[in-house]
């Protein structure tokens, strides 16, 4: 090529710099730029004819003081690759030169123009002539501007020896400021070994050496190493065929094609501490394309099979030749697009869909460990889905991990039925307001009054029923949990004595230790107490209440007494549950085992209520308890002589007090209590008579044999309402 003068703009001939700018759309990705120069400089030593010195990648991070420390410059990326000889400049100056291989565009420099204020190379490298040194810059400015890609600096002698490139993006762009601003070496190495990840596992027999600093102020503060050490080896080498798809004659479905494409599947099994997240991902020109996601359908992002994760690179020259002008973007086309009538893909093309299957298959041929997991995780969803009566679509849409536990599945599936009623009932709203905006004077008013409502009779019990349904399933299994427990039917009962029932009905209803009322089954007490705060099995002295302890840590000298008196200390006892409904107010539940004779514990609820009326923090004026306790064993005429105030139920097996003083100590005023005595199969009585009732709604039978139809039901109270 023919040298251009120092100092001077290398025009474009036959080609339109800003137009190329303009197609080339800027990245997605902040750091394309910095990939871009960084493969360069691999590939560079890669290039060079003589290996006798190691390849060598420095890539420095510059920041500049400001007035509240240190802002970001510039980053400098420098290697002893082959350098930017005649040959290799001059591609740089043609835009689409492919002489690097097939699948290169040469846009990738344009991507520094979007992102950079200015990009300077200063170039040493070998030719006939000797050491020569090339100087030059790209900058957006120039493109726009001078029409010219490169501002030509200086081709001179060069008084070193050393073969190097040294290319400095400088003044990164406001939109991307805060990506750049406080870049770590420790975060820049994390991303070109994401990136880069198949080149470094592919090249580990010629690897560079790569070092990251970061400097401020001209010094360096930090440094990282990208080692051979950080790169696993490939566990495994797969590949899958893929069949071609097409259009059908009349254009309006797809058909598969017999041809084929290989696609190679590069697998890596690592522990989890090194690999983050489990996943596939497409590669092009051995680099991560991350705006083209992939599903790994056996594997959530999180799980670990014996404490390791996987990832599977897939490649091919057919992703290499789908890159866009936009380096790293893919034009491989969806079921979902394919036939779109924009003309975009009228050939026959490779699904993304089928690569995704395709790549899924292998996986479990590949590894038995995960065909395993998976039929252990499909097997138990199964029966979750029968139990819980599940939505299919939304077991699909949660995103199920092999390691999930049964809480957690149901969580995610209840999360995504929880969004698709969110539609409906925008749905709903919609129909509704559509209803309140009918003129009753227009000539088509009945007809589209009909409509409307047809609609809401359609969605509302749909929408309904799905609430209901998971409701009454659930608290059906708890409700007949607690039966087997009651007629000691669990296995674990069998080989126990038979003190481990009271523990058993206990963590049934509210777990010991636990603090979370809410997803408790306290509902088969009563209803509200799921929204109480509230602790079980907790000691006095560590129960808190809104995040602060209960109990005073710093008691009188009178109030010390009380609590040590007779060789005890009242303060580490342990109340089965006490819930905090409001102000002023709580309730403390005791449970007693089913042979226990509840008549020998009257006392022990007016204790606990004596002990949170007189030595709670003074922030906590309990003054109204409600008492429960709850056994199995007890005679009423008993009760009544140990108490004469405890009085019968008309309904259910229960007694009650209406009110119990409270005693007043140390200040404070008397309090009050009113407490129940109540059997465990009268809790499962209560509770199945409330269940029954919207079993009925599902359409389960009623006593004297009629059926309610939910859809009728529920469409008379929207509609009414």
């Amino acid at each position: 090529m023919e040298q251009p003068p120092p100092n001077s703009f290398i025009v474009g001939r036959d080609i339109y710099y800003p137009g190329i700018l303009k197609d080339v759309r800027k990245s997605p990705e902040p750091f394309r730029p910095v990939f871009e120069v960084f493969i360069n400089a691999l590939e560079a030593i890669r290039d060079r004819p003589s290996k006798d010195n190691k390849g060598r990648i420095e890539v420095r991070i510059i920041t500049t003081p400001n007035l509240i420390g240190h802002s970001f410059h510039s980053i400098e990326v420098i290697d002893n690759g082959v350098g930017f000889d005649t040959t290799n400049f001059e591609r740089f100056l043609t835009f689409k030169d492919n002489r690097k291989g097939p699948g290169n565009k040469g846009s990738g420099r344009m991507q520094l123009a979007h992102f950079f204020d200015r990009v300077d190379y200063v170039s040493t490298f070998q030719d006939e002539n000797g050491k020569l040194t090339r100087s030059f810059s790209v900058s957006k400015d120039n493109i726009l501007a001078k029409n010219a890609l490169v501002f030509f600096k200086e081709l001179a002698h060069s008084a070193t020896n050393d073969v190097s490139t040294r290319v400095a993006l400088i003044g990164i762009v406001a939109a991307h400021r805060n990506d750049y601003a406080s870049l770590s070496a420790e975060e820049l190495k994390e991303k070109l070994l994401t990136h880069f990840w198949l080149y470094f596992a592919l090249n580990k027999d010629d690897f560079p050496d790569i070092k990251i600093e970061r400097y401020e102020s001209g010094k360096v503060v930090e440094t990282q190493v990208i080692a051979e050490t950080d790169i696993p080896p490939i566990d495994k080498d797969v590949s899958v065929d893929v069949h071609y798809s097409g259009r059908s004659d009349d254009r309006l479905a797809i058909v598969r094609r017999p041809e084929t494409e290989t696609f190679s599947v590069k697998c890596f099994r690592m522990p989890k501490d090194k690999l983050t997240r489990n996943a596939i991902k497409l590669t092009s020109k051995n680099e991560i394309v991350e705006s083209v996601k992939i599903q790994l359908e056996s594997l959530s992002f999180e799980d670990d099979i014996d404490g390791n994760r996987y990832l599977f690179l897939v490649s091919g020259d057919y992703i290499d030749n789908k890159e866009s002008e936009t380096r790293g973007e893919l034009t491989i086309p969806t079921r979902s697009n394919f036939l779109d009538k924009d003309g975009l893909f009228e050939t026959d093309e490779i699904l993304l869909d089928d690569i995704q299957a395709g790549v899924n298959r292998k996986v479990l041929e590949a590894y038995a460990e995960i065909r395993k997991r998976l039929q252990e995780k499909e097997s138990n969803l199964e029966e979750l889905r029968e139990t819980y009566i599940l939505d299919d679509a939304a077991i699909i849409r949660a995103r199920i991990g092999i390691n999930d536990s049964d809480e957690k599945i149901l969580a995610k599936v209840y999360s995504a039925e929880s969004e698709s009623t969110a539609r409906k009932d925008a749905y709903i709203k919609e129909k509704i307001d559509a209803v309140k905006a009918l003129n009753t004077a227009d000539d088509d008013y009945v007809e589209n009054l009909a409509r409307l409502v047809g609609d809401l009779v359609n969605t509302i019990p749909e929408a309904n029923r799905l609430s209901l349904t998971h409701y009454v399933a659930r608290r059906r299994i708890v409700l007949e949990l607690f039966d087997t427990i009651l007629g000691r039917e669990l296995d674990v009962q069998k080989t126990s004595p038979r003190s481990i029932d009271e523990k058993l009905l206990h963590n049934l209803i509210f777990q010991q230790t636990s603090t979370s009322a809410e997803s408790s089954d306290l509902w088969l007490i009563n209803e509200d107490f799921i929204y109480f705060s509230g602790n079980s099995e907790n000691s006095l002295s560590q129960i808190k209440v809104d995040g602060e302890l209960l109990f005073k840590s710093d008691l009188s000298a009178e109030e010390e007494r009380f609590v040590k008196s007779l060789g005890e200390d009242r303060l580490k006892k342990r109340p089965d549950i006490l819930l905090f409904p409001q102000e002023s107010k709580c309730i403390i539940i005791e449970f007693k085992d089913p042979d226990v004779n509840l008549s020998d514990h009257l006392a022990q609820i007016n204790k606990y209520a004596g002990y949170i009326r007189n030595l709670t923090n003074d922030k906590f004026q309990f003054d109204t308890f409600y008492g429960y306790l709850i056994g199995e064993a007890f005679d009423r005429d008993e009760i009544r002589l140990a108490d004469a105030d405890f009085k019968d139920a008309y309904h259910f097996n229960y007694m009650f007090r209406p009110a119990k003083t409270v005693a007043g100590l140390f200040g404070r005023e008397d309090g009050a209590l009113y407490t129940e005595i109540i059997s465990y199969r009268s809790i499962l009585e209560r509770a199945a008579k409330r269940n029954e009732m919207f079993l009925e709604k599902l359409g389960r039978p009623l006593p004297d044999g009629k059926t309610v139809d939910i859809d009728t039901e529920m469409t008379k109270i929207a509609l009414a309402e």
